[in-house]
């Protein structure tokens, strides 16, 4: 006689779903010890029955005491969401000051879960977070969007969070949202330069922040801008004649990020940039190596000066690695993950690196390199190329190798998780083929998919599509046989 099956009794979760709360349904968790994949999932049972999504992103009238606005669907004790925001104001803030505090504590509460969220993900992407607390924000930042309409409300929040997921070039939506951004900064008014009696530029008070704010989120739009361009091919939406508004002039990241931008953007989109008749990008190009004579000796990670031709083994100082940048503090993977002591969940105690460890001075050397390959590519083209003008340039051909050097030793971190760096590095690569560079060579035979057609622009965007393509059907036969291997370990193949 079998034994009695026993029965598990389901409880109650704290609070509940999104998706159970509409309804007005009871949330329950599964049962603990259920044999069934149901339970496995981080859904309530209701919503992993029904095979629907389970979000914790809306507001709630009532919080039951509970002091955290943005759930995670996990346990009280766990909120990785705190660590990835964390990491998200301490490496990314700094460097681009597009959240304000003080339209973040203005902000009604449906529009702080949209920009929280879109921190988070960010915050998470640089953390070298697990796919699956990926998908969670993602789900939760769709859920928003389907739910509130965000993209219909021209606000600072939407702004802010519109202009942190266009980041993303990975996802097929980040034009859209760079799009929409810009149309709702248009709507706000911050293309336009204050008058001399604009409130708005009022120094020494909330107004004097908020002109401040508006000027570092404009010009973060006209620089993805460009390099939406650069990497899609998609047209730009910001003309010269669109805006005046003056230059911020700190941190120096965000300063020399506008200026290789708009080298770019006179190189590629000339009509689009207001410049005095005459003055060529490589005026422009020439003027910014001036300011920047050590662009080339700025120390790289790791890396070993036998590596660089030798006329460049002068260029590259002993010096200490500043990859590691010391405001990045210390996360340990417990802090990242459940406390539960389950020994399913149990995870193991350290020090983690975040997946991007990159300092801000790095990602400007793979900007200027970028900028230099694209030159080549543009020059080639129309026939006017000077080999000379690269190979033997006492910043741009070192700092070229040292980008190319980087992109190998983070490819499988920051460069995995951020689409934007490794079509940089292919820019640079191209560049680097069709002048004939041994690295150049090496970079078409390890890209395959006919990388050695690649001559222009033009075809980086079309060897890109191949790339994409062949990357998601590996992607999507990967996760069917995975999907059919845990079917089968289940008894669901037979």
């Amino acid at each position: 006689m079998a034994p009695p099956s026993v029965q598990h009794k389901r409880t109650k979760k704290t609070r509940a779903c999104d998706q159970c709360r509409k309804a007005r349904t009871r949330c329950e968790d599964p049962p603990a010890a259920s044999s069934s994949p149901i339970s496995s999932s981080s859904k309530c049972w209701r919503c992993s029955k029904l095979n629907r999504d389970c979000t914790f992103v809306l507001p709630v009238v009532e919080t039951r005491g509970v002091s955290s606005y943005l759930r995670t669907g996990q346990d009280d004790q766990s909120n990785p969401s705190e660590d990835y925001l964390q990491i998200f104001q301490t490496t990314f803030l700094p460097c681009c000051p597009i959240v304000s505090p003080m339209w973040f504590n203005s902000s009604v509460h449906s529009s702080r879960v949209f920009l929280t969220c879109s921190m988070r993900y960010i915050g998470a992407l640089l953390a070298g977070a697990p796919e699956s607390d990926l998908e969670e924000v993602r789900r939760s930042i769709y859920s928003y969007i389907a739910t509130k309409s965000p993209m219909t409300a021209p606000i600072p929040q939407n702004v802010q969070a519109l202009a942190l997921l266009a980041l993303r070039i990975e996802d097929h939506s980040s034009g859209i949202w760079h799009v929409t951004a810009v149309r709702m900064a248009t709507a706000l008014g911050w293309n336009r330069a204050a008058g001399r009696d604009d409130p708005r530029d009022m120094q020494g008070d909330d107004q004097g922040e908020d002109r401040s704010m508006t000027e570092y989120l404009w010009w973060t739009l006209v620089c993805e801008d460009i390099w939406l361009y650069v990497f899609s091919g998609s047209p730009t939406v910001v003309a010269a004649g669109d805006h005046r508004i003056r230059r911020p002039k700190a941190p120096e990241f965000m300063r020399d990020l506008i200026a290789l931008s708009d080298i770019a953007r006179l190189l590629l989109r000339p009509r689009s940039v207001d410049v005095p008749a005459g003055y060529t990008a490589d005026d422009m190009l020439e003027e910014w190596e001036a300011e920047h004579p050590d662009i080339a000796s700025s120390s790289a990670p790791d890396l070993n000066p036998g590596n660089l031709p030798k006329r460049h083994q002068k260029h590259h100082p002993q010096q200490r690695d500043d990859f590691l940048s010391p405001s990045l503090g210390e996360f340990t993977t417990a802090s990242l993950h459940s406390t539960s002591t389950t020994s399913q969940q149990t995870q193991t105690e350290g020090p983690i690196k975040l997946n991007t460890t990159l300092t801000p001075t790095t990602i400007i050397q793979l900007l200027y390199a970028a900028v230099v390959g694209l030159f080549v590519l543009g020059k080639v083209t129309n026939g006017s190329f000077d080999r000379i003008s690269v190979t033997e340039h006492p910043l741009r051909h070192p700092t070229i190798y040292k980008a190319c050097l980087v992109a190998v030793k983070f490819k499988n971190t920051a460069f995995a998780r951020w689409r934007c760096l490794t079509r940089l590095a292919d820019i640079i690569g191209a560049a680097l083929y069709v002048i004939g560079d041994d690295y150049g060579h090496r970079w078409a035979r390890d890209r395959g998919f006919g990388a050695e057609n690649v001559q222009s622009l033009e075809d980086l965007w079309d060897w890109w599509a191949v790339v994409d393509k062949a990357q998601s059907s590996a992607s999507s036969a990967d996760s069917l046989s995975s999907n059919s291997a845990a079917q089968n370990e289940n008894g669901y193949g037979e």
